[in-house]
């Protein structure tokens, strides 16, 4: 199983509160974690697999973000 994981934080999310991140496992992601600033587990407004490579999350409802959250997607 192949895995991607990036930290980030609110100034790497849109105007609109989207992560938008290329992960480069060339598939849709079978899955995809996110933790906040204190490792626990976050559910997203909404993902969306963009391409085999690329997805966008939609973080809108959690604005501003508090420290470094964490994105873990595997294949």
């Amino acid at each position: 199983m192949s895995g991607y994981s990036v930290q980030f934080g609110d100034a790497d999310l849109s105007v609109a509160g989207i992560l938008v991140t290329q992960h480069n496992l060339n598939l849709i992601p079978a899955a995809i974690a996110i933790l906040d600033a204190n490792g626990e587990w976050i559910y997203p407004d909404r993902i969306e697999a963009l391409t085999a490579t690329t997805i966008a999350i939609n973080l809108e409802s959690f604005r501003p973000l508090q420290s470094s959250w964490r994105l873990v997607v595997s294949g």
